[in-house]
Formats: structure tokens, sequence, C-alpha cells
């Protein structure tokens, strides 16, 4: 059953739909987690720009470029002037004339920008807090990869157990036609009335009825397994040859408890979240203190493109910025961190609690099951035994057809109720594996 059962679940794990949905939604958790890591290394950008304009120049006037070198020549001889004139007036060089539409209106710039943070807690604890968002992603697959691995196992032993419940309604009905073809004898030798035939052909009818119930619910069983696995709902499913019914020896219900504690993803859910909680405080925190960068430029820049000694450029940058007030906003926002700090704790201890009530059910629901299974066994061989010895009877015209159909009766129930019980077992042992993580 293990080997057979095993292949079905990595079948449905590879398959199912839902669980590759969740895969995707670690991925892209994890690329987040780069996307913030990204943000301690150096930036490298390249920008470049070039402006031109007609009409008013950009000194708010409309001359023309002779305009402004008349200017410069009557500054030029002022400067003259007053140097030939005027002792111990500065020895000022001439001043060139200029085109104003290269130097005002046209104007380039090409550089390459290093820049990067020195000083910004909110960028690690961001950072950090991703990596617990990871974390919970991560949880939550594993978490769905257990449940579909729950459902997969008892789906299939309710199928199987379908199955097995078809065998018995058909041995059943095997021997429902020998009560009848004994009683037609027997009612060829005038030892019973006609009433007794007809009450055989009517247990013969009712065996087939349970054998048509079985089958549709052996249908349903299988309807069910194969949507699990994401397959074609009538797929043919793969019966054990045997299935083991053994006796589990369990572990102390102290010590299922601790396991369910220790190994249960919620739980370690529910710390990550508590962890992510802390340091979205730190990052709201982070709000109050200074923030530094650095930032350094080197291109070229002037009124056209070329490269020379006289238009390349290097320049150094450093900003520091320290939000000082902002109408308690930030105080707030801690606040509200906090807040959701300590409902995640209260939630953490909620969660403790259901865990522990689901463990201490299936751990009683499994010990019920075994109880029930040995009286299960010990009823049906009892009811065959006396089936067996009435029906012997029956045929020597000893006993009553009423006996040997209610013997038969108690004879089937008994066998359903240790076939149910049989496989209620597996699935209570389904369960509380489930409940601890961690295979008994």
């Amino acid at each position: 059953t293990h080997s057979v059962l095993e292949a079905y679940i990595d079948e449905a794990l590879a398959s199912n739909i839902t669980l590759q949905q969740q895969e995707l939604s670690v991925a892209k958790s994890l690329e987040v987690l780069r996307e913030a890591r990204a943000i301690f290394i150096p930036h490298l950008s390249f920008t470049t720009s070039y402006t031109t304009s007609e009409g008013q120049s950009i000194l708010g006037t409309n001359g023309s470029d002779d305009d402004i070198n008349g200017l410069i020549q009557n500054l030029n001889l002022i400067n003259n002037t007053l140097e030939n004139t005027q002792p111990g007036y500065p020895d000022i060089s001439t001043y060139e004339n200029i085109e104003m539409g290269n130097t005002l209106n046209n104007r380039q710039q090409t550089y390459l920008r290093l820049s990067m943070p020195v000083l910004n807690t909110s960028i690690w604890y961001n950072h950090q807090l991703q990596k617990e968002l990871v974390m919970i992603e991560k949880i939550s697959l594993e978490a769905y990869k257990n449940e579909l691995t729950n459902d997969v196992k008892i789906a299939y032993y309710q199928y199987i157990q379908t199955e097995k419940l078809i065998g018995l309604q058909q041995k059943t009905l095997q021997l429902a036609l020998e009560n009848q073809r004994s009683s037609q004898k027997l009612y060829e030798h005038d030892k019973i009335t006609k009433d007794v035939v007809l009450l055989s052909q009517a247990d013969v009818a009712q065996a087939k009825q349970e054998i048509a119930e079985a089958e549709k619910n052996q249908q349903l069983a299988k309807t069910y397994f194969n949507f699990l696995l994401n397959r074609n709902y009538f797929d043919a499913i793969t019966a054990p040859d045997s299935t083991d019914f053994t006796l589990l020896q369990l572990p102390s219900i102290d010590e299922c408890l601790t396991t369910a504690i220790d190994n249960r993803g919620e739980m370690q859910q529910a710390n990550h979240k508590i962890m992510a909680n802390e340091k979205q405080i730190g990052l709201q925190k982070g709000n109050y203190l200074p923030q530094a960068n650095l930032a350094l430029d080197y291109g070229i820049r002037g009124t056209e493109y070329q490269l020379t000694e006289e238009d390349d450029y290097l320049q150094f940058g450093a900003s520091l910025s320290w939000n000082l007030f902002s109408g308690f906003e930030n105080k707030s926002k801690v606040q509200q961190a906090k807040i959701d700090l300590e409902y995640t704790q209260t939630e953490k201890l909620k969660l403790v609690q259901s865990i522990e009530h689901e463990v201490i059910d299936a751990y009683y629901d499994l010990i019920a099951t075994q109880k029930s299974i040995e009286l299960a066994r010990e009823e049906k061989v009892a009811a065959s035994e006396a089936y067996e010895f009435i029906q012997q009877k029956f045929q020597h015209g000893m006993a009553t057809y009423y006996e040997t159909s209610e013997a038969l009766l108690r004879y089937t129930q008994a066998a359903e109720k240790e076939i149910l019980t049989a496989y209620q077992l597996l699935e209570k042992k389904a369960q509380l594996e489930k409940a601890i993580q961690h295979e008994l």
C-alpha cells in the first residue's frame, strides 16, 4: 500500500494546479527579496540631455548677437580708459565677442552617475522584512503539500474501501443465490412453502441492489481521487495486493503534542510573522533617523558634443536628509506596527490551542478505532461461523429460511463493519500524522 500510494502522492504534487500557483507565489516573493537586496548595491546610470530654444533669450531680452557684443566692446573701452587714467586700476583682459545662439540657447550634458546609499536603516529593515515574508510563503507552500498529501491518502483509502465493499456484496450475492437454489430444491421436494422461495428471490434482488450502490460509491471515490491528481476522472486506479492493518504502538499524547508544536508549519509561519512585525516596527522607526547618499558623476557638457579637456567634468556629491518633524505621522505608523505585533502574538496563542485540540481529537480517535477493529474482526469470525452452521441446517431442513436470511445479514453487516473500521484506521492514522506532521 505504501509504495503504490507514494507514487500517487508524487503524481499529485507534480500536477496539482493550486500547488503550481503556490510555487509561483513563492517565486515572486524571492524576486521581491532580490529587489530589496539590490538597493544595497551601487547603481550606475547613464543620462544625456540636449536643450535648444528660439525667441527670447534665457536672459530675458530680445537682443541680437550684435547688441550683446556692442555692450562687450563698450565694457572693454571703459576698462582700457580707466587703466590709463586711474593709477592702481587692475589690469583686466579684453572680453571676446560671443555668439548668443550657441551660448545661451543650445546646451548639452551627458554623464554617468554612480550612486549608493551609505546610511538608511529603512533599507536594511525592508530587506529583513522581505526575508521573513519569503519564509512565510515557503511554509504556506509546504503546508499545502502536506494538506494535499493527506487528502490523497484518505481519498485512496476510501476508493480501496469501496472495492472491498463491492467484493463483499458480490460474495453476499453468491451466498444469496446459493440459498435461493437450496430453497427451490426444498420447495420441489415439498419441504417448504412457496413464500420461502419468494423470500430468497427478494434477498437476491437486494444483494444486487447493494452491489449497484457500492459501484456508484466506487465511481464517486474514483472521480474525486483522480481530481486530486489532476487527471481524467475515469482513469484506472491501482489497488494494492494487500493492505496492512497492523495496530500501532503510539507515542504518548504529550509526545504528540510536543511534536505537533515543533513541526506544524502554522507554528513556524506564526513565528516568522512575529519577526516580520518586529522588522516592520524597525522599518517605521527608521523614518526618524537621518539618511545619507553618495553620488559620483563623470561626463561632458557644453554647447556641442565633443570630447576635449574643456568639455569633460567629474563631480562628487553627498546628501544628508533628516525628517525632524512630520506631524506625528511616523509615531502613528510605529504604533500601528506595534499593534500588529501584539495581534500576531495573540493569534499564535490561539493557534497553539487549536493545534493541541486537533491533536487530542486525532489521537483518541485513532486509539478508539484500534480497539474497534479487533472487536469487528471477532464479530465477523463469529457471524461467519454462525452463518455456515445455520445454512447447513437449512439445506437439511433443520432451520427456517428466516434464520438463514438473518444469519447472512448479520455476517454481511459484520464483514462490512470490519472493512469500514479497517480503512478508518488508516484514515485516522493519516489524520494524526497530519496533525503532528510526523509519520507514525
